[in-house]
């Protein structure tokens, strides 16, 4: 009698005890219906109690999920252990992977069915055990996605193409949106990959992004990352977040239809520097970001961004080694020329002096003037080789600021190029003189490489148009050319170092360049900046200011004027120019 009552206690205390199995159970007979299910098992199939799914038809219960195999490929019901054990298979067993419908929150289960024959096959039962792999199978796949796209940022040195990449291997396993930014030495971030499942939304995307730059909101997650260095976690983005974060109405109902319901932004970073951002959107708000989610993006932003940095370290070089022989192949030859100059006018006067019972002075004079300019001009060549290798170096290049008329020195630059541009450049001047105290020689170079590049990047016959003229407590001199135009995604990128615009790769280019006439002018505490349109040309704008000023705190300011600083530039009424002295 006792172990009866001993049975029939352990009978009423089953339940209990499988509640404290952490592998689900359930038991179904053979009409399907669920007669038993634990704590587990309960929450496995939906359900917040075990009375919720006892009783009910197992197909019902399955109704509320999509069943897949392992590889997330579609699972006939057939195929499910329970279903087979009751066809007869002995302990059939399967990795199961399942959501509930509508959402993407995937779980893993390893399932087991065993069949328990009764007296009659109306009282089979089938037991099936539970075990969530899910956890495990979630670090595989984030292993996965870490795995690949490490693969891709070692397998080329042109970063942009394997970021989009790698963006590409984040949808849709980790998030609906991936995009990522870059910022090239101090300038705004640029998009560089944006990765979606549906090509139209992508097409979306890209309008959005060109109407309403990202860089155009400081308070944006992007800009806060950038400037921190740390990772934003959303968990939700409510509208009002939408609202607040939108430019103008306009760009709410855009950034509305995006569906933006979560996101992740993290920093990518190398060598203590924070070269751009890679974000991780959601838009179903069916999907959340833990914290192991946090720690993978995070690793892929350290990874992206040291592939980065290995990328531009690797190209600096390439480019600084190229540039090197070019440039010291152009200023070899053009040093031939005065150099020959001076060889040959320096023997013309040794002989006449040797030889002439009267010295012509005029016939000198001539030969030593000639001497004396073909010697300033290899000075500024020196000087050029000089200043270019301080501006790859990073370096500033120390100026000799006097003041300098900015018309005269425009006209100067502008005779120097008839040779090759005929009549193709028209001069405006608005107001003359426009004087400032700036480098001459330094600023001679800006103009010319300006007038140099709208040579090379637009048709022969094409013209040039540089006007000159003030604004303000500012002196403008702007430079035209109906060439090429420069893509959108370059324009701010172009002032960057070693860069070229896409469409201007072919194109051969040594000397100063845009990088190192940005870095001069700056240094002059001017800007220069640029307006394109592709296929029809481009305007850039050199602002210096007129007033005395102290010079950027990078630039240096010589004691002694540079022989071949050309004075001529200088103010005639100015005393210091009369005298020639250093500002």
């Amino acid at each position: 009698m006792a172990r009866g009552t001993d049975a029939m206690l352990l009978q009423e205390r089953l339940p209990e005890i499988f509640d404290g199995v952490a592998d689900g159970v359930s038991v179904l007979d053979r009409t399907g219906i669920v007669r038993f299910a634990n704590a587990a098992g309960a929450r496995l199939m939906g359900a917040e109690r075990a009375e919720d799914v006892i009783g009910r038809p197992s197909a019902e219960v399955l109704g509320h999920f999509d069943v897949l195999a392992e590889d997330g490929s579609p699972m006939a019901l057939d195929q499910l252990p329970t279903r087979r054990a009751l066809g007869g298979e002995a302990t059939p067993e399967a990795v199961v992977r399942f959501r509930i419908h509508g959402t993407l929150k995937d779980r893993w289960s390893i399932v087991r069915a065993r069949l328990l024959r009764g007296a009659t096959s109306a009282d089979d039962l089938v037991v099936t055990a539970f075990q969530d792999i899910t956890a495990l199978k979630r670090s595989e796949l984030r292993l996965s996605i870490l795995s690949e796209a490490s693969a891709i940022l070692g397998q080329s040195t042109d970063y942009e193409a394997t970021l989009a990449r790698v963006a590409q291997v984040a949808v849709p396993s980790l998030a609906d949106w991936c995009v990522v930014d870059v910022a090239e030495s101090g300038r705004e971030p640029h998009r560089v990959a944006v990765a979606h499942s549906d090509p139209e939304m992508l097409a979306f995307a890209d309008e959005v992004q060109r109407r309403w730059p990202s860089s155009a909101n400081p308070s944006s997650g992007l800009d806060q990352v950038m400037r921190s260095g740390r990772s934003i976690h959303l968990p939700e983005v409510t509208d009002e977040m939408v609202r607040a974060g939108a430019l103008d109405d306009e760009h709410y109902e855009a950034l509305r239809r995006l569906g933006i319901r979560s996101a992740l932004v993290v920093p990518l970073v190398a060598r203590g520097q924070v070269l751009g951002a890679l974000s991780l959107i959601d838009s179903t708000s069916q999907r959340d970001f833990d914290d192991d989610d946090v720690a993978l993006a995070e690793e892929l932003g350290r990874r992206a961004g040291a592939a980065i940095d290995a990328a531009r370290l690797v190209h600096e070089r390439e480019t600084a080694v190229r540039e090197r022989d070019e440039f010291v192949a152009v200023a070899s030859h053009d040093m031939r020329t005065p150099l020959a100059a001076i060889s040959g006018y320096a023997q013309l006067a040794h002989r006449h002096l040797a030889t002439a019972e009267e010295m012509d002075r005029a016939a000198l004079d001539r030969w030593i003037g000639d001497i004396s300019s073909s010697a300033d001009r290899l000075t500024r060549l020196v000087t050029n080789l000089m200043d270019a290798s301080l501006l790859r170096g990073g370096r500033s290049v120390p100026l000799y600021l006097q003041p300098t008329d900015l018309v005269q020195l425009v006209k100067e630059t502008i005779a120097e190029h008839r040779g090759t541009t005929g009549d193709r450049i028209s001069l405006e001047v608005e107001v003359e003189p426009v004087t400032g105290k700036w480098d001459p020689m330094r600023l001679a170079r800006v103009v010319d490489n300006l007038l140099g590049n709208a040579e090379k990047y637009s048709p022969e016959d094409a013209p040039i148009e540089v006007r000159v003229g003030t604004d303000g407590g500012w002196a403008v001199v702007t430079v035209t050319d109906h060439g090429i135009g420069i893509p959108p995604g370059d324009l701010r990128r172009i002032f960057t170092r070693n860069y070229r615009a896409r469409n201007a790769r072919g194109v051969a280019g040594t000397g100063l360049g845009l990088t190192g006439s940005d870095r001069l002018i700056r240094q002059m505490a001017g800007t220069i900046d640029v307006r394109s349109r592709l296929g029809e040309g481009s305007t850039f704008t050199v602002r210096l200011p007129l007033a005395a000023h102290v010079p950027a705190a990078d630039a240096t300011v010589e004691a002694e004027p540079q022989r071949g600083a050309r004075p001529m530039h200088a103010d005639p009424a100015s005393p210091a120019a009369s005298a020639d002295l250093p500002a």
